[in-house]
């Protein structure tokens, strides 16, 4: 039987490689001149590019602080709960 932190680490991993695959796709989108169709708000391709990175950054830092980090402490936990040490 799982414990409720095994379970809220698959939960994170999987959250975690969501968001992974969702920024390689907003980053394909992009670069295949998916997403570049800023005409109709009068940008230029410059500001659209600034925009779409700035975007997939603060996206990464989202995912980086708010899955992978937790899920990183929960496996340590884990890990430290399993071996029978204490803090």
């Amino acid at each position: 039987m799982r414990t409720n932190l095994e379970v809220i680490a698959r939960i994170l991993g999987f959250s975690t490689i969501f968001g992974v695959v969702l920024v390689l796709i907003w980053l394909g989108l992009y670069l295949t001149g998916f997403i570049c169709s800023f005409q109709m708000f009068d940008l230029t391709p410059h500001e659209c590019g600034v925009i779409t990175y700035g975007g997939i950054g603060l996206m990464k830092l989202l995912v980086y602080t708010f899955f992978l980090l937790p899920w990183l402490a929960i496996r340590l936990e884990i890990r430290r709960q399993k071996n029978g040490r204490s803090l």
